[in-house]
């Protein structure tokens, strides 16, 4: 019985050496030869950190991405394989070493929020008569009851939303008016500190909105100052 299993074991191994070694002499190098002409695809790898809201330039692309070709099949779905993908578009997450970059991890350049940028909103008085909705291209003005002087304090910003007193958006407010007692605050996307700061004076007055592009001939301008409206007392 020792000796039957003796030999059983032995032509156990000998087939399995026989079967091993027909895989490492005859098909592993064919699948090596078979995977040189497998149809690949090159994808794009993370080498270098690249922060939230980084806009993709050549330079990032050449310094901070790597390209990598791997076989067709363990390519992930939304991986992203082209430069014409990644030009001019703006990271929404900070994309971290050996890692791909996938199509959710950006978009379009003038969608989401800039370094500094931060939803702002301000009420809105009946002197806004146009009818304004979310992107509409406006411009802001402050109005000063005292004197009926009106300044322009943004020249062009889109519209982000219209909200009601509660802060609530506007149920249909694709073509929402100030006319309506529904709509009490426009949000916009406040590009900076100082745009904060000068909205902050503008909103002790009266803000009102008009369509940007209406007036071709005279495009507003700035004429807004700050620091000017403080020192002539007209804050205290």
């Amino acid at each position: 019985m020792r000796r039957k299993l003796i030999l059983v074991t032995a032509i156990f191994f000998l087939l399995l050496g026989g079967v091993l070694g027909f895989y490492e002499n005859y098909r592993l190098p064919r699948e090596i030869e078979r995977a040189k002409y497998a149809e690949t695809k090159t994808i794009y790898l993370v080498k270098k950190e690249i922060k939230m809201n980084t806009v993709i330039t050549s330079d990032i692309i050449e310094n901070y991405l790597k390209k990598e070709t791997i076989p067709i099949q363990y390519v992930p779905s939304n991986a992203v394989s082209s430069e014409t993908e990644l030009l001019n578009k703006k990271t929404i997450t900070t994309l971290y070493p050996e890692f791909y970059v996938y199509q959710e991890n950006i978009i379009k350049s003038d969608k989401g929020f800039l370094n500094g940028e931060q939803l702002y909103s301000f009420p809105l008085t009946s002197a806004t008569s146009v009818e304004v909705s979310p992107n509409s291209a406006v411009s802001v003005w402050v109005r000063f009851p005292e004197t009926k002087e009106s300044l322009c304090v943004i020249p062009k910003i889109s519209m982000y939303d219209l909200v009601d007193a509660t802060g609530a958006p506007i149920k249909d407010n694709t073509k929402a008016s100030t006319k309506s007692n529904e709509v009490a605050y426009g949000v916009i996307k406040a590009k900076d500190y100082e745009m904060q700061k000068d909205l902050e004076i503008a909103r002790k007055f009266e803000i009102y909105l008009t369509v940007f592009g209406e007036n071709t001939e005279q495009p507003p301008e700035k004429t807004f100052n700050r620091e000017k409206v403080i020192s002539d007392s007209i804050i205290k």
